[in-house]
């Protein structure tokens, strides 16, 4: 829907349940301020102005672990995809350049026993741990506003400053919600202190 649509809608309504695509700014908030409860089927809430909300008296609600086996999964699959080249690999099949078997061309990187490092080891970050962890025992570093010891315990990780994530990582995987702390934090002064053969997702 348009926020036009979404505002008609709501207007007939005193709940809504909404997601990530819809904005729930200040506009929406004030054209609604009968709704006596928001809530998202997301884990984020970056598209909500919750000040607004807050100032309106329109509690706000979330999914904090509705998705986060599927995002980890996910995450790893990329990983895995990226590091072996399978995605090169499948459009070179597909163009019909698939000449012949070569027992060392494209292998990609080997991933068991390099080190993994995680931009914010929440709830899918850690998920993320354990799979490298338990399928490649990956050396697991991380970065967060302040360590995290009882996840540290979990995967027997370590908490790095930024500066160190970028340099250590071979793999580098994001897992932070977008914020005015987190906006254009890996930018090309940072892709330069990673290393030529990481990979970043």
């Amino acid at each position: 829907m348009s926020q036009p649509e979404l505002i008609e809608f709501s207007m007939e309504n005193q709940a809504l349940l909404c997601t990530l695509s819809d904005m729930i700014d200040k506009n929406f908030l004030q054209k609604c301020s009968h709704l006596e409860i928001i809530s998202q089927f997301a884990v984020g809430y970056d598209n909500i102005d919750v000040t607004e909300a807050t100032r309106l008296g329109i509690p706000i609600g979330f999914t904090p672990d509705v998705m986060s086996e599927a995002t980890a999964d996910l995450a790893f699959g990329l990983m895995i995809a990226t590091a072996r080249k399978m995605f090169f690999l499948h459009k070179t099949i597909l163009k019909g350049e698939w000449g012949y078997f070569k027992p060392k061309g494209n292998l990609g990187m080997e991933l068991r026993g390099k080190t993994l490092g995680v931009f914010g080891l929440g709830r899918i970050g850690m998920k993320m741990a354990k799979l490298c962890k338990n399928a490649y025992d990956m050396e697991i570093i991380y970065h967060n506003r302040q360590p995290d010891r009882e996840a540290e315990k979990k995967v027997n990780a370590s908490w790095v400053n930024f500066d160190e994530l970028l340099s250590k990582s071979d793999v580098l995987s994001v897992h932070c919600i977008l914020s005015n702390e987190t906006r254009k934090r890996f930018n090309w002064t940072a892709f330069k202190q990673m290393k030529p053969t990481a990979i970043f997702e």
